[in-house]
């Protein structure tokens, strides 16, 4: 084998390296690509929980006042009645 025809092999043997380093390089991205939707995905999900959360503390909380009212209607009422 001439000095030549090693130099063709090996840029021949470097080539197919670097391609198959590209392939994995782009299965790798995809793969990230895919990870941060799915991370996104997530952090919205958790976001709609806390504000469904929220929403319903606060759903809550004006029951709780509407139900404090009512029940000191009831006291006055009764107080009024004597009982």
């Amino acid at each position: 084998m001439s000095l030549e025809q090693y130099k063709d092999a090996n840029r021949k043997e470097l080539w197919e390296i670097l391609q198959i380093q590209v392939e994995r390089i782009a299965k790798l991205e995809e793969k990230l690509w895919r990870t941060e939707q799915e991370a996104e995905q997530a952090v919205n999900r958790a976001v709609e929980m806390i504000e469904h959360k929220d929403g319903r503390i606060a759903e809550l909380e004006k029951l709780g006042n509407e139900m404090e009212i009512i029940i000191a209607d009831l006291r006055a009422h009764l107080k009024i009645r004597g009982e």
